[in-house]
């Protein structure tokens, strides 16, 4: 539900209240943590409506966290449902984006739990021949994880320049209006 709430009712919601430019290179999605599985997710699935997605930190690979974020309350346990949870993960749909379906920019300290799952995305994307951005960042205070809130605000100006970039380029280039 709550895909489709973001990627059809949102998103109608918004072009028929506000001046919007009604189409995809004018729009993306971006978010931190679970906030970066949603936001990937929704990207990956919809680069119909979106054309940029970002992640800061995100659990991009829900596989490994059975047990955590309330996830097996909507999908039920994973054990015995391996493929439901697997066909929910954002590395599967990752593994079905074409080159030039989405702009995409991930990011992740090398402290944090959910490295691993940024690698495996970041290598998905490479095998498919998907452009991205890949910043894995060291030196956070070890006082600190990386899946912090100081991590998050030193990183956006990365994450939401790349994005304001993508959209400074698509409006200049009126075929994509």
């Amino acid at each position: 539900r709550f895909e489709t709430f973001v990627a059809k009712e949102l998103v109608g919601y918004v072009d028929s209240h506000y001046r919007t430019c009604p189409c995809r290179s004018a729009r993306a999605l971006v978010g931190a943590s679970m906030g970066g599985h949603g936001a990937c997710w929704i990207g990956f699935r919809h680069s119909d409506v979106f054309g940029a997605v970002g992640s800061i930190y995100g659990g991009v690979d829900i596989m490994p966290f059975s047990d955590k974020f309330g996830i097996s309350n909507v999908l039920g346990a994973k054990e015995g449902n391996e493929e439901l949870w697997r066909a929910h993960s954002c590395l599967t749909a990752a593994a079905a984006l074409k080159p030039g379906d989405l702009e995409i920019i991930t990011c992740v300290g090398t402290e944090d739990f959910f490295l691993d799952a940024n690698r495996r995305l970041h290598k998905i994307l490479n095998e498919r021949g998907i452009r991205h951005s890949y910043l894995e960042i060291a030196g956070v205070d070890k006082s600190h994880s990386s899946h912090h809130e100081d991590f998050k605000r030193m990183v956006e100006p990365f994450v939401f320049g790349h994005i304001a970039r993508y959209f400074n380029h698509r409006w200049r280039d009126r075929s994509e209006r």
